[in-house]
């Protein structure tokens, strides 16, 4: 026999004994995969908005020395209020965002306080005068649901820079008339 005939007749042999086996069980589950990186079409689970307050956009209570403007915002739903949150941020002087509530210590102090509810959020400006505060400023407001609390549960909500690090879907709001 040559050595051609004795090369094929062996891997005839090799491959003619394969034989599929019984099915075995199945195999542990694999170690969980890694959060896949951000994308930049922003976030479902969290909605912002900016708007821009003028002198005239806000009202004067003379009895509490609050001034205040409301600012609807769909994006605050109901889901949002009860199990989510809200933050806002204001741009000082220097132009970066801060997180409210804020106070500017001086003569007079003037403390900028927020409260939302569905819709809605209500931005109020108190100094120590108890007098017209006619301010002129930019806020954005950020609507974060609950599925992105828990996504991200070290974020520190009040800090602008991890909030906007995490989100990147602005649109312009408008104060209520």
């Amino acid at each position: 026999m040559s050595k051609t005939s004795i090369l094929l007749l062996a891997l005839s042999l090799t491959f003619s004994s394969c034989v599929k086996g019984p099915k075995g069980d199945t195999g542990p589950q694999g170690p969980a995969g890694t959060n896949g990186v951000n994308g930049t079409n922003g976030n479902a689970n969290v909605k912002t908005g900016t708007a821009t307050i003028l002198p005239g956009d806000w009202g004067f209570d003379g009895s509490t020395g609050l001034n205040t403007v409301d600012i609807s915002y769909a994006a605050i739903t109901a889901d949002i209020v009860s199990t989510g949150t809200v933050s806002v941020f204001f741009t000082n002087t220097s132009g970066n965002w801060v997180g409210l509530p804020y106070t500017i210590w001086g003569s007079p102090s003037v403390t900028i306080n927020y409260a939302y509810k569905v819709g809605l959020v209500s931005l109020s400006v108190q100094n120590t005068n108890l007098t017209a505060q006619g301010l002129s400023i930019q806020v954005k407001i950020v609507a974060i649901s609950s599925a992105q609390m828990k996504a991200n549960p070290k974020a520190n909500w009040k800090d602008y820079n991890e909030v906007m690090a995490i989100v990147n879907n602005a649109q312009e709001i408008h104060p209520n008339q």
